[in-house]
């Protein structure tokens, strides 16, 4: 028998250490005897640099940091004398509870140790999220570390250190990469959530299906990073043979591995779960309730939004898709090997019997540490962001009080021509070549960003907008911006907002034509007193690691330092706090425009000359505007003084920020500077001035018959 193993580590062991062996060696031999005996019976550390793994860290992000990708190409190699398990059964089909040997051992599986741990790699676009937020919950609730990882390259079962439950899960190839390029392969995410494109967007502005056609999306290459420590795999987007890719993690062009070598690793890797969901499946209850009973925790189908994801559907729902049917065969034919490997791993399901078995308690090593009951865990996770942000916030804080520039002073009364950059300086030599207007609503924003629009146009510069959300911070973008905004004394845009959209919906008002606006259904002035209007503002949760959904429309109370804070106000950071980084961020701007102001001549010519270009105080309506202004005609507002009293009370952190950016203004001197052009460079075309509003009218008019195209279609 020792002959016979002696034999198999000289023919397993030996290529992945690069040593030529001779089998009649004595001393050799004996060296790899014990060291086969380690491999399978000691310590399960010692071997894993050999097949190219790096323990993995107890943290979750420390894990995706120090897996040593790099080294792949060596697992391939030692992989490559194993013979394939062709009589597996794959875990889609048949999930257990048996802990992964590590790689190459002699028993592929053992029961002789505990679950400690729960690793679950997330398949882009193919149901992670929901499955993500699932799977931590069944860990917490059975006490076991969760890590998960998408991204970079699945960790191979078998190869950590604490016995590890392995789950993922897959969906048809071509109906995730579809769903790949819908998320963000169509309109870049950060421009949808950030650049405000969700309103522009449009089939012109759109990347097209017919170019997703790529290992990495549009791009026909694994984007990896070569660094001293090695080659790093690291799939964001991918439109080709994405399993694969994850699964094997060797499609890096510099390591040249034919793809044959990459399914059957990927397919190896696989078959060493513990368990597979498919996708297509969750629409079986019997599917769901089988899944359940074998984790123990109920909830499998609970959905959760990931980043960008309602910012993508609706931006789909306004343009939708169109594809010809050459495209969709095209792009079958480029998965066919990750088509070939999902029916490999799914087949078996197909009878549409679930004898899955149920959860076994003996199989794991509960750590109470670790342990939330699943009816818990939603307020527990919710708990666990809020810390994490809070102490994010605190940092903000602490950093404002640095990046302050003192020099300056409120961009209201001094605008000026230099740039906020990212090191916490001003730069008076870069070039600006981007315009952004942080549109403040009910302060004449929307009049405003018409006629800003019109400057960055004049002035050939990339023009960005933005309301509702967290304003940008100057400096944080990569291309040279001017900071723009708008202000108007608090409780006179708060009862502008209140007449606006706050007495009356909005939507009753424009498309309820049996609407009529009486006293009797309006709603009040006195319950016009939260940070979200008639109620609190909350922010929704998107997913572990991500920020809370800060997305403020009506607000009745302390509005600026909201939306130039940006902390969502229903968490543990005071107003005096918020109120100190809003300043810190809106002194970083280049100008503010004061609303009182602009019944001024003197002050208007002024701003005009600042920016070169005429027409500032051109009206534009916004959306609900004349019909909210004909309801108020109809019963005008009666506001009483103890109203307006506590109005003024509730608001007072924003009539602090208010006055402390205009009060200079009160003596009436406008020593603006004059449109300095050596501080801009072109980005793009120019529109000049004057025929803007014909150019604005033909683009309106372009988007309003794609929009009637669309709904004839």
């Amino acid at each position: 028998m020792c002959s016979a193993y002696l034999s198999f580590l000289m023919h397993n062991l030996a290529p992945a250490t690069g040593v030529a062996l001779r089998r009649k060696t004595p001393l050799v031999g004996g060296v790899l005897l014990l060291l086969g005996i380690n491999v399978l019976y000691g310590n399960r550390t010692s071997h894993r640099y050999l097949y190219g793994f790096r323990n993995l860290s107890h943290s979750p992000e420390d894990s995706l940091e120090t897996t040593l990708h790099g080294r792949r190409p060596l697992w391939a190699k030692s992989f490559a004398h194993v013979q394939p398990y062709e009589s597996e059964i794959s875990p889609a089909c048949r999930p257990h509870f048996q802990v992964a040997s590590p790689p190459n051992q002699l028993l592929r599986w053992s029961n002789s140790s505990k679950f400690k741990r729960l690793y679950f790699y997330h398949a882009r676009k193919a149901g992670g999220t929901s499955m993500k937020y699932y799977f931590e919950k069944v860990a917490k609730h059975h006490g076991l570390e969760f890590v998960s990882a998408e991204y970079l390259g699945s960790e191979l079962p078998g190869s950590h250190d604490d016995s590890t439950f392995y789950v993922t899960h897959l969906r048809d190839p071509v109906a995730r990469s579809l769903s790949h390029f819908k998320y963000e392969g169509r309109w870049d995410c950060k421009q949808l959530t950030e650049n405000f494109t969700l309103y522009n967007a449009s089939e012109d502005n759109a990347n097209k299906l017919e170019t997703w056609n790529g290992t990495a999306g549009h791009h026909g290459y694994a984007p990896c990073t070569t660094t001293s420590r090695g080659t790093t795999f690291h799939l964001v987007k991918c439109a080709v043979n994405c399993y694969t890719q994850w699964f094997s993690s060797l499609s890096c062009p510099v390591w040249d591995i034919p793809i044959s070598t990459q399914v059957e690793k990927a397919r190896e890797v696989l078959l060493r779960f513990n368990l597979i969901v498919i996708l297509e499946k969750l629409k079986d209850h019997n599917y769901v309730a089988a899944i359940e009973s074998f984790t123990g925790v109920p909830g499998l189908t609970v959905k959760r939004s990931a980043w960008c994801e309602l910012e993508s559907h609706e931006v789909n729902k306004k343009v939708p898709l169109k594809f010809k049917n050459e495209t969709i065969q095209h792009l079958t034919e480029l998965n066919r090997v990750d088509i070939d490997l999902y029916n490999n791993i799914s087949k078996c399901l197909v009878n549409g019997v679930y004898d899955f078995p149920r959860w076994d308690h003996n199989r794991l090593t509960r750590n109470q540490t670790f342990h939330v009951d699943h009816q818990d865990f939603s307020k527990w996770k919710i708990n666990q962001v809020k810390k994490h942000w809070e102490k994010k916030w605190e940092e903000q804080i602490r950093d404002s009080a640095r990046v302050f520039a003192p020099t300056k002073k409120s961009p209201a009364c001094e605008p000026h021509f230099d740039l906020a950059t990212a090191v916490n300086t001003w730069d008076n030599e870069t070039k600006f070549k981007r315009l952004y207007f942080y549109h403040s609503r009910k302060a004449g924003g929307s009049s405003l960003r018409y006629y800003f629009e019109r400057v960055a146009r004049h002035h050939g510069l990339e023009y960005s907008v933005l309301e509702y959300e967290n304003a940008e911070f100057p400096g944080s973008h990569d291309m040279a911006t001017f900071y723009v905004t708008n202000l108007r004394e608090p409780v006179a845009r708060s009862v502008s907002a209140f007449k606006y959209e706050g007495r009356w919906d909005c939507n009753q008002l424009i498309y309820n034509y049996s609407f009529v606006p009486t006293e009797a259904n309006a709603r009040k002035l006195e319950s016009w007193n939260h940070t979200g209007g008639h109620h609190p503002m909350q922010c929704k949760f998107k997913g572990k690691g991500k920020p809370l959904n800060f997305f403020l429309g009506g607000c009745a109370v302390n509005c600026y330092i909201q939306w130039f804070a940006g902390i969502c106000p229903n968490e543990s950071v005071s107003f005096s706090q918020r109120y100190e980084i809003a300043a810190r961020k809106i002194l970083r701007y280049n100008f503010i425009v004061v609303i009182e102001k602009m019944s001024d001549p003197i002050y208007i010519a002024a701003v005009e000359r600042f920016f070169g270009v005429p027409g500032i105080t051109q009206k534009k309506q916004s959306l609900c505007e004349s019909e909210a202004n004909k309801a108020n005609e109809m019963n005008p507002l009666v506001i009483q003084n103890d109203t307006l009293t506590q109005l003024k009370y509730l608001n007072k952190f924003d009539i602090m920020l208010y006055q402390r950016l205009t009060e200079c203004l009160e003596d009436g001197n406008y020593d603006f500077p004059e449109w300095n052009e050596t501080r801009f460079t072109s980005s793009g075309g120019r529109i000049p001035y004057s025929p803007f509003d014909h150019f604005k009218r033909n683009e309106v008019n372009e988007k309003n018959k794609l929009k009637l195209n669309l709904t004839s279609v």
